[in-house]
């Protein structure tokens, strides 16, 4: 069976698409902080259907991205079809983690990059696809100030997810073009999804405007309908590598630190910042980036 990776498939959007390759008879690997829950949530869809490995997977750790990804690889008895970077957080309280980076900069954007690099070697070179969450929500931030992950909030922390969303979109096409031709590179946004990422939006906690929302947005269903396009379509429209409503869409240039679309000093920045976690940098220098 083709083999995919996914975070954050215990519920959302993540949880329909571990559902849907099931359904395509994947052997779905799945990187979640709580294997109970996770185990309670997928057990509808186990019946007659693919398989599934469940690894624990903490993203405010960078350890527990390298141990995770070591498990995938011994899990995985072929080469990875598919890596999602589906997992994310939105407007949380403010915490640092252990690492030294603002939660919603190191879930949302340095630990999907670490992962994706971790697991590059391991992706199928006869074809395979990696996919990162973004959001609409890129285009609301035009400077990327590579010093924002070390950036404090008190009560409003939807620009550092803006940022976050912003910088893996466009890392995203980034590592398009220096990856293998037949390793495909893919953002997306779903869509407005009812999804768990909105608990921390005080304006979804009053009863009035929930059920406003409920009636408004996305199920996560009807969200999951550009990652798995992503997926499973076997020819894909060419462009952008950034998508939405099922097509490549236009990612507008940004400024890196005052620089007109500086993504390759976006993308050094990242691994500096990553400098201190030696597997990560053994495999840069593998694939030469």
């Amino acid at each position: 069976n083709p083999t995919a990776v996914i975070t954050g498939g215990d519920s959302g959007i993540g949880l329909e698409l571990v559902n849907r390759l099931l359904e395509a008879q994947f052997h779905v690997i799945i990187g979640t902080r709580s294997r109970d829950l996770c185990s309670k949530a997928i057990e509808p869809y186990m019946v007659g259907m693919g398989r599934v490995t469940i690894l624990e997977l903490d993203l405010t750790s960078f350890d527990s991205v390298h141990t995770f990804a070591f498990k995938v690889v011994l899990e995985a008895s072929e080469k990875i079809d598919l890596l999602i970077n589906n997992a994310g957080v939105m407007n949380v309280p403010y915490s640092k983690t252990a690492d030294g980076f603002e939660s919603q900069c190191q879930i949302n954007y340095l630990s999907p990059i670490l992962l994706t690099q971790l697991l590059l070697p391991s992706m199928n070179p006869r074809g395979s696809r990696i996919l990162f969450a973004s959001s609409s929500t890129l285009y609301a931030i035009n400077n990327l100030d590579t010093n924002m992950p070390f950036r404090s909030y008190t009560h409003n922390g939807l620009d550092h997810y803006a940022y976050s969303k912003s910088c893996i979109a466009h890392l995203a096409q980034h590592l398009s073009t220096i990856v293998p031709p037949d390793i495909k590179v893919y953002s997306y946004h779903p869509g407005t999804v009812r999804t768990k990422l909105f608990d921390h939006t005080t304006l979804f906690t009053f009863k009035l405007f929930s059920k406003l929302f409920d009636f408004i947005m996305l199920t996560p269903k009807e969200g999951s309908k550009t990652p798995l396009h992503l997926c499973l379509c076997e020819y894909l429209e060419n462009g952008s590598s950034y998508w939405a409503d099922n097509r490549p869409q236009t990612l507008m240039p940004v400024y890196v630190d005052n620089k007109l679309n500086d993504i390759r000093q976006l993308w050094e920045d990242t691994l500096i910042k990553l400098e201190n976690f030696k597997p990560f940098y053994a495999i840069v220098f593998k694939w030469g980036f």
